[in-house]
């Protein structure tokens, strides 16, 4: 199992619409900056998520508070973090 972080570069956008809901979009690359595609993106405490395209990308659209953020690929060690969404 690979135990270097594969994440490097997270970008929290402020847009907001509806019910105070803002978008979390990131990139996800390797230690070789080559973008790995399929890698899991959840927020544990709300059970949602999504799965990075061919370019490493993701987006989410969050509620203000508390979030924690996972990021797994197989072969990768895990990666977690928590996020605080404000207006």
């Amino acid at each position: 199992m690979r135990t270097s972080p594969f994440i490097l570069f997270i970008l929290c956008s402020v847009l907001t619409f509806g019910q105070d809901f803002h978008i979390l979009r990131g990139y996800v690359f390797d230690k070789n900056n080559e973008p790995i595609e399929g890698t899991v993106v959840r927020v544990t405490n709300l059970g949602i998520g999504t799965v990075t395209n061919e370019k490493g990308q993701y987006e989410l659209n969050l509620p203000e508070g508390l979030q924690r953020i996972s990021y797994t690929f197989m072969g990768y060690e895990s990666q977690r973090f928590d996020l605080v969404i404000a207006a």
